[in-house]
């Protein structure tokens, strides 16, 4: 066993995955970040427009604004008319559902590099201990280790390509 791996390994091999994990964190983070923030900025917008129309456009988008958000659904869809106010509703539920659902849809994804994160200093710890004493298990740890990795790549790819897709139909929803 030792042909395989010397001391050293299980610091490089754990080190490499804790680097690789945080700099996905990283980038999705940065992205529903952003993501998020467009969806409120364009919130933000549209309170503003409401705010300096006439005493009737303002009433409206106060009211709007103190629904909850299935309130606003039933508002925007037993809407008929294509008034810019009515599709500038639209536009504010449409924003607000999208900022709740990623904040909701990342969540499961959290736990999942969370639990790769803690296992990976873990095993980083006690990476000698486990080349010392366990050396005919150290395969079976890096193994298990690599195979949950892999397990959370394929679903954050998923979890990527689910939120790509939501963007796309979004969009041609507005």
């Amino acid at each position: 066993m030792e042909i395989y791996f010397s001391e050293s390994t299980g610091l490089y091999f754990y080190s490499a995955l804790l680097q690789a994990n945080a700099a996905i964190i990283a980038v999705i983070g940065i992205y529903i970040i952003f993501q998020i923030q467009g969806a409120q900025s364009t919130i933000t917008s549209l309170r503003s427009f409401f705010m300096v129309g006439n005493p009737n456009i303002r009433s409206m988008g106060l009211e709007f604004d103190s629904k909850t958000l299935s309130q606003k659904k039933i508002e925007v869809r037993d809407n008929d008319t294509n008034t810019p106010e009515k599709l500038a509703l639209l536009k504010w539920y449409l924003n607000e559902k999208r900022a709740r659902d990623l904040k909701r849809k990342i969540i499961t994804p959290t736990i999942l590099f969370l639990i790769a994160l803690s296992t990976d200093c873990i095993c980083l710890f006690f990476s000698s201990t486990i080349h010392s004493v366990y050396i005919d298990r150290e395969i079976i740890i890096a193994s298990i280790n690599l195979l949950y990795e892999l397990f959370l790549l394929i679903y954050i790819s998923s979890f990527i390509i689910k939120i790509m897709k939501f963007e796309i139909e979004e969009s041609e929803n507005l």
